[in-house]
């Protein structure tokens, strides 16, 4: 399954807010959509989800068009920032009448289902009103998936949650990641890095950036920088070891196998080599870094 956006284009009146978007998005993967206020990271979300068709370009879920409206709307999930909800009514009353809007056969089992995935087992027989902002988020995400769709679209989604609530919030995107399309916009760096895999920034309604911040159970990356050159051969012997990429300084980008840890044969072949290490750490994408030099 797959989400194919093509040379998106959106206008209001004079003013063109996107501006040739173009991107693919695979199962399982779950994308981060940075960018400063009023760039369109709301506005293509709303494209996404199916509530403007009022732009050019083409978007498709395994060949279902946009533009087909129903077809495609029931691939979509859709948590709006401001996550509009019914106050009060109770939590399984509500997930009830949005599975009968979706026509979802024998709904009070998918309710169920749904109320036990977001973790609201406790909450299911209170008013929504009555429920803090966290757990609110969660209805909010469970009226989304409770049609189970491939796309799962998340404007903002942890705002207003404290520390705790976030890393739950995390840890319920994960799981939901496998078997869906994830794309959620935040202005929150650390949450992008703790949750994305990928992230699309957006300036000046462009694509400016497509990034790879991790590729997970794959592969990992190591910075070496040693006080005299290294035989790149010699660490690319060194076991795990996929690539190695020299820089100035005497610098090296060691590339390994998830999992491996190279750390004690690195040391022996620096040794062997007749020098010291200067630097030896895991790299890390530096999305703050990479956000001030768009």
């Amino acid at each position: 399954m797959s989400l194919v956006v093509s040379h998106i284009n959106k206008s209001f009146g004079d003013r063109q807010v996107l501006r040739d978007i173009s991107f693919e998005v695979g199962r399982g993967e779950i994308i981060g959509l940075l960018g400063k206020n009023g760039v369109g990271k709301t506005t293509i979300l709303k494209i996404l989800a199916g509530i403007s068709s009022e732009y050019d370009g083409s978007i498709t879920i395994d060949g279902t068009t946009q533009r087909s409206g129903q077809p495609y709307r029931m691939k979509i999930g859709y948590m709006s920032e401001k996550n509009p909800l019914y106050p009060h009514h109770y939590v399984r009353e509500y997930l009830g009448w949005i599975a009968g809007v979706y026509g979802i056969a024998d709904a009070g089992a998918k309710v169920s289902e749904v109320i036990s995935a977001v973790g609201l087992d406790e909450m299911s027989g209170r008013l929504i009103k009555e429920l803090s902002k966290g757990y609110q988020q969660r209805v909010g995400l469970a009226a989304a998936i409770l049609h189970d769709p491939d796309v799962l679209l998340l404007d903002e989604p942890v705002n207003g949650l404290d520390p705790a609530q976030i890393i739950q919030f995390r840890e319920m995107l994960t799981r939901l990641s496998r078997d869906k399309v994830v794309i959620l916009s935040s202005h929150l760096m650390q949450e992008i890095e703790a949750t994305c895999g990928r992230i699309l920034l957006l300036e000046d309604g462009r694509l400016a950036k497509d990034e790879i911040l991790r590729q997970a159970n794959i592969t990992q990356k190591w910075v070496l920088q040693t006080a005299a050159s290294l035989s790149e051969t010699a660490l690319q012997k060194i076991a795990g070891v996929t690539e190695v990429r020299q820089g100035e300084d005497h610098s090296y980008l060691i590339e390994t196998q998830a999992g491996a840890d190279p750390r004690q044969q690195i040391f022996n072949t620096v040794a062997v080599a007749n020098t010291y290490i200067l630097e030896l750490k895991e790299y890390k994408q530096d999305l703050d870094e990479l956000f001030k030099d768009s």
